[in-house]
């Protein structure tokens, strides 16, 4: 019952409820005030902000998703929300996803977490831009190219992927 009350009243609306009913708590008893506290929150509805709207959306998304084509679509589209659609309690999701990837996001996720780059975006064209530590502009590489391109670096900066 809590657990209900708490997601229909988030935020601000549970912050003023409970000040309001601290303010009574010394007029009436226990059961008034919980008598209260239901049929606000029977009553109440609260509209999840544009952001929030967009995140239900995404996670939608990313849950049908069948495809690696599909779930990069979505993610481009709601780009400002994707890492609120990643929060710990969907790691299923997170695992479903991930193989999902094809071999060459697979590889550049590895190096990511390796240090071997610092980060990458897939282009529409399908190839990528790599950064990489020291460079002021990204390299852009092909898909076919990313893992021998990655093995190269390993040799490079001895980094084993």
């Amino acid at each position: 019952m809590v657990k209900r009350i708490y997601r229909r009243l988030q935020g601000y609306y549970l912050i003023k409820l409970i000040v309001y009913f601290l303010q009574i708590y010394e007029q009436h008893s226990l059961n008034f005030i919980l008598y209260k506290i239901f049929f606000i929150a029977e009553n109440v509805t609260v509209a999840p902000s544009a952001e929030e709207q967009e995140t239900l959306v995404l996670i939608e998304k990313l849950e049908s998703a069948t495809s690696y084509y599909q779930i990069r679509s979505a993610l481009y589209r709601h780009q400002v929300v994707k890492d609120k659609a990643w929060e710990p309690d969907r790691e299923a999701e997170k695992t479903r996803i991930e193989e999902l990837l094809p071999l060459q996001v697979k590889a550049l996720n590895k190096a990511l977490e390796s240090n071997l780059i610092v980060d990458y975006y897939e282009l529409e064209t399908g190839s990528f831009q790599i950064f990489i530590e020291g460079e002021d502009r990204p390299v852009n590489i092909s898909k076919s190219s990313i893992v021998s391109w990655l093995k190269e670096q390993e040799r490079i900066n001895s980094f084993t992927i």
